[in-house]
């Protein structure tokens, strides 16, 4: 009968172990599923700044040659061509002095100055031809159109 007794008392022991080891595995796998399938915010609306070891998207994996940065002695530069033909010319002149304010409509531009601003549209570009002319004043002062900006 001793025996019988200690049997049972060691089987409620064994399913008392039992229960709370079953308890414990899963208590460990609910933690364990959100390493196995983590949210991202490449796979679900959490946002970046909640990923947990985010790799640096930006890391280039370019070596410096250690030169410095730019074009290098000896390097033929290109640079845009003035077009001879551009699409419009628009004329600056300088209604007012600048030194004295007189009026200038009446005097004779002396020099003219041009820079072209190049838009690149879908099927042609156009070119804008800014000239910008001097006029010297009365009072001797030179005036010059100021360029857009």
């Amino acid at each position: 009968m001793e025996d019988l007794v200690t049997c049972t008392e060691k089987v409620a022991q064994l399913t008392k172990l039992l229960s709370a080891a079953m308890d414990e595995i899963a208590r460990l796998k609910r933690r364990l599923e959100k390493y196995e399938h983590p949210k991202t915010s490449r796979n679900s609306s959490v946002p970046p700044s909640k990923d947990e070891n985010r790799p640096s998207r930006n890391k280039s994996l370019r070596t410096g040659s250690g030169k410095k940065v730019g074009g290098q002695p000896g390097h033929k530069g290109h640079t845009l061509e003035f077009s001879a033909h551009p699409t419009k010319i628009i004329p600056l002149m300088a209604d007012f002095c600048t030194h004295c304010g007189g009026d200038l409509h009446a005097i004779e531009p002396s020099k003219m100055e041009s820079r072209q601003v190049f838009d690149i549209s879908p099927i042609v570009p156009i070119v804008t031809e800014y000239q910008s002319f001097s006029k010297v004043c009365n009072c001797g002062h030179c005036n010059k159109a100021s360029f857009p900006v």
